[in-house]
């Protein structure tokens, strides 16, 4: 069924991107400074994002419809991306500053994340949500294994600022999952 098929694509594409912007910003971090511990850092801002998003947007998500919000993240992700590419374009850009976007999108990206967890019961009937837990949770893992590779692979074919622009187009945004959803 297409909603079935839209959702394991959305957490596919969100996994994969999440990896590839990860390893950029850890790699621009690490760039500017030479210490692993800005990496260490890159990777924390990202956790305390995630921390902040699963303890105060999660309440946020129950009083709007889950879809618009979806789609309106994923619209602001993109946006966070041009404005760091432009602004890494026209100048170096410092470890805080990049700290900085990596909060911001690592913010927006999690909240997507959070919204699409929540739609999922608004989309499917309550005797399908076992199994479509258990596949999105497999392919959520295996897409996050191989967003590593993935984002290599970016870095390596379009450097390390460019590879964001792999992120940027595995932004799903428009219809998600068809059907009303509140």
């Amino acid at each position: 069924e297409r909603r079935h098929v839209v959702l394991y694509a959305i957490t596919a594409a969100l996994a994969l991107s999440e990896g590839v912007y990860d390893l950029v910003f850890a790699i621009m971090a690490y760039s500017v400074s030479g210490h692993a511990s800005s990496v260490a850092a890159t990777y924390a801002v990202g956790y305390v994002a995630e921390i902040a998003v699963t303890i105060l947007g999660a309440g946020f998500l129950d009083y709007f419809d889950k879809r618009k919000l979806f789609t309106r993240a994923q619209y602001v992700k993109i946006a966070l991306f041009g404005s760091f590419v432009a602004l890494g374009a026209a100048a170096p850009l410092s470890g805080p500053a990049i700290w900085s976007y990596a909060f911001a999108i690592d913010l927006v990206h999690h909240y997507s994340r959070l919204a699409i967890f929540a739609l999922i019961t608004a989309l499917f009937d309550k005797r399908e949500l076992p199994a479509i837990q258990a596949v999105n949770g497999v392919l959520g893992g295996i897409t996050q294994i191989a967003s590593p590779l993935v984002g290599a692979l970016a870095i390596g074919l379009f450097g390390t600022t460019s590879a964001l622009g792999v992120s940027v187009a595995l932004q799903p945004a428009g219809d998600v999952a068809g059907g009303g959803a509140s």
